[in-house]
This record gives C-alpha cells, structure tokens and sequence, in this order.
C-alpha cells in the first residue's frame, strides 16, 4: 500500500509543491483509490496534478472530522470528480465548529452547502464499519486515555451558545491485513492512543503496523501551553511497550517539539511527513 500526502503544513524539501494549515491524503486498496480529508482549500488538487495522480478517478472520500483545514477542499473536488461517495460521521450535520486558540474567536466550520449540492453523494456514519475487504471506518472512540489538551480551544455552537467540543463527530480508518493494522488519525482529537485502541478493538488485530496522521500536540505558545514533555513523552513510551512494531508518521497538527519529544522515544519507527511525502507499507 502507497499513500501520498497531498498537503501538509510543511514543505517538499525538494519539490516545488504547495502548503497549507490543512492535510489530505491519497492511497489506494482492495483495488480502489481513496481520499482521507482535502486540506484547507483546493490546492490539494493542484498538488495532486503535479504529482501524477488523477483525482477524477477516486472512489472514495472518508472525512475524519468537520474542521475547515480538512474539509475545505471538498467542494472543489467534487466538482472534478463525479463518481466518489463521501463518508462521513452522522454527528457532523447541523453544527458550526469554533476555535478560541490564540484569544480570537474563529469560525473553523466547514461549508455544509456542499451537502445540499451534493446529497446523493454522502453517506453518514453511525458506527465502525467495512467500507471495502480491508477497509473500515473507525467511528465512537473509547476513552481509556486522556484526549488532548489542546482540545480545550475548540467549541461547537448548540442553541447559540459555545460548548466544548467532544469531538462526536470524528472519524478514523483502519486498513487490515496479516501484518498489521495501518490506522489513518486524522488530527486525532479523540487522542492518539484512544484512536489506535479503537481501531484494534473494532477489527481484532492487536499488532499495529503504522499510524498516520497528526496527533493534535501542537507546539505551545505565548498564551497557551498544553501536554508537558513528560506526557508527550508517556505518549510515545505507551506505543513504544502496546505496539513495539508501530510506526509512527505524523505532522500537521503534530508540533515540532512534540516530534523532537517523540522521535527521542520511538527512533526509527518515527516519521514526520509533508505535501508530497510518499510511503509504502506493507
């Protein structure tokens, strides 16, 4: 299995590609291509074309949560492309999403209009579920580990007023085969570890080949501080004794100290990606 980071945060090293606060990546199984989230804007797809890969041509697009820097694309794409079904958790409709991160009050909602243009198109999500031989949809997190701090700046707005948001609407994948479980993060809001565990519960594999995806440990700043190094720390301590074989590849929403914090524990089975990062597994 290949996938391909359409968009990241951060840059090719050596590839003029573009980059965005948003992530959306490419891989293709069980004989069909698939498409997790579509960045901020459309500029995935201008990637995509610089990169040799065909976007008309995929099945399926799976949208983790409903945060702009993961939706934002959608719209555009679905305008290239007329075949691919779009799934996506059942808790999404309805709601405006708000981030209060760095004291300003954000709109970070994604354009539910795009629905109403393109109602046959979408399929809502109500529980963990195959969508192909090997492919499932990871929905309903456990919460046997902490979730991230971070997710103390983001709201959803019910009956006009802001509360916090529990992150119903999130989603994961999982790709099972003999070698392992290859889950796909997202942001992670659910937390790293709750998601992976999700994932093995829902599917029965215990070994976890590589998680993929950011894991929403942003880097603190002057207003805002959120896991300590320690706990960054247990994070990757915890994957390092659950699931010796992990890889871990990440980035986005995954902050440069807490990659510096994780690499320490994890070595070579830590990866961070970028728009155009590409990677075979399996």
């Amino acid at each position: 299995m290949k996938l391909t980071l359409l968009v990241d945060n951060h840059h090719h090293p050596e590839q003029d590609l573009l980059s965005e606060h948003g992530i959306s990546i490419y891989f293709e199984q069980d004989h069909y291509k698939w498409l997790l989230d579509t960045g901020n804007s459309p500029i995935f797809i201008e990637n995509a074309r610089t990169l040799g890969i065909d976007l008309t041509d995929v099945d399926y697009v799976l949208i983790s949560h409903a945060h702009k820097d993961h939706t934002g694309g959608l719209a555009a794409f679905l305008e290239i492309n007329t075949k691919a079904m779009v799934f996506l958790s059942a808790n999404i409709p309805d709601q405006r999403y708000f981030s209060l991160r760095h004291g300003d009050q954000r709109d970070i909602s994604w354009d539910y209009s795009v629905v109403e243009k393109h109602k046959h198109r979408f399929k809502w999500m109500y529980e963990s579920t195959y969508l192909s031989e090997t492919v499932a949809v990871i929905v309903n997190f456990q919460t046997v580990f902490p979730a991230p701090k971070a997710n103390s700046t983001l709201f959803v707005e019910k009956d006009q007023q802001l509360l916090p948001d529990q992150f119903k609407h999130e989603m994961a994948v999982a790709l099972c085969s003999e070698e392992g479980l290859i889950v796909f993060s997202g942001c992670a809001h659910n937390g790293l570890l709750n998601t992976i565990r999700t994932s093995v519960e829902f599917t029965g594999i215990p070994k976890i080949r590589a998680c993929i995806g950011g894991a929403h440990l942003p880097d603190k700043n002057n207003e805002t501080s959120y896991e300590c190094d320690e706990e960054i720390l247990t994070i990757g301590r915890l994957i390092k004794e659950q699931y010796p074989e992990m890889k871990l590849i990440t980035g986005h929403c995954t902050g440069r100290h807490a990659q510096r914090l994780l690499k320490s524990v994890l070595g070579e089975n830590m990866d961070v990606f970028y728009s155009g990062y590409t990677s075979e597994i399996l």
